[in-house]
């Protein structure tokens, strides 16, 4: 039987994505090891129904490794993941006026965050993720840059939506401890870590609860979406190229469940990789997952829609 290389096409541009897939690829491990306590610190979110101050309290006993949840983790890899998610901290404090949140934060998205900045290098990040997971999956970003680059749409009725939390998750007005407020990317206002949230609008919080279906849709269908810079200008970015060395090896392509206009379609906008999977020789499969049901980007979309 011949060996069948993979690639599945998921949205690996921000730490979310990335850092879910790193969590779900960690080796299984005996309940109570040290690779078990190492996964469930990295996949810990701190609470979302309580204040500010209390949240607070929570990010600063684990940072000073007094947390329960170090419990099990041996001394080097404690004090490896700590060292990160103290850089992280500084990041967030020499950028006090952005008043960011931490509720409902991931730690593990908040130590891959930290390590993206100090080496200033997502692949690096990922790499130092998989060393201390023992993780052998081999996760590529989509695009690599230390700029500020985030996605936007233009609708059919020709309003725009800039940032993934605008077109997935609208953001509410203040921040608030209700149970439907959950939390956004964890870098979002700092610098070439995230993408571009509205000063007015809070940091880390959205509000998604809004239907019967449990999300409120679009007033229009998406037409297209692209890219923008920081200072809201469209660009062009190129995609990493080791992700599209992978496309021209592969014979079998995977389009993830997740949501059609934020996760897949900003893999295939950047430039070279639609013309890439097109043109490649070697792609024999080409498979889509549906998700189960639609969200607010696809409301109303049938399993044809999402192949047109």
């Amino acid at each position: 039987m011949a060996l069948r290389a993979q690639i599945e096409m998921c949205s690996c541009k921000n730490q979310g994505d990335v850092r879910s897939r790193l969590v779900r690829l960690i080796p299984l491990a005996p309940l109570g090891s040290p690779l078990d306590a190492v996964r469930t610190l990295l996949s810990y979110r701190l609470p979302f129904n309580v204040s500010e101050n209390e949240a607070r309290a929570e990010w600063r006993s684990i940072i000073e490794g007094q947390s329960p949840l170090w419990s099990g983790i041996p001394n080097d890899r404690k004090e490896v993941i700590r060292g990160f998610l103290v850089y992280f901290e500084n990041e967030v404090l020499k950028r006090a006026h952005k008043h960011f949140s931490f509720l409902n934060g991931s730690i593990g998205n908040y130590f891959l965050a930290g390590a993206q900045g100090f080496f200033r290098s997502l692949p690096s990040a990922i790499f130092l993720f998989s060393t201390i997971t023992n993780s052998q999956a081999n996760i590529l970003p989509v695009i690599v840059t230390n700029h500020i680059t985030t996605i936007a749409v233009e609708l059919e009725n020709g309003a725009k939506l800039l940032g993934q939390c605008e077109i997935s998750h609208p953001v509410a007005p203040a921040i608030s401890s209700d149970l439907e407020l959950l939390s956004l990317d964890p870098l979002s206002p700092i610098d070439g870590l995230g993408e571009i949230i509205p000063q007015n609008r809070s940091n880390v919080m959205y509000s998604q609860q809004t239907k019967e279906g449990g999300y409120e849709p679009l007033h229009s269908r998406i037409r297209r979406l692209y890219y923008i810079n920081g200072y809201g200008h469209e660009v062009y970015p190129k995609p990493n190229p080791q992700f599209i060395k992978n496309l021209s090896t592969s014979d079998v392509l995977v389009y993830s469940c997740g949501s059609l206009w934020t996760s897949i379609v900003p893999c295939l906008a950047l430039r070279g990789v639609a013309s890439a999977i097109a043109g490649s020789r070697l792609l024999r499969v080409k498979a889509l997952l549906l998700n189960g049901s639609n969200d607010r980007e696809t409301d109303g979309y049938t399993a044809v829609d999402y192949i047109r």
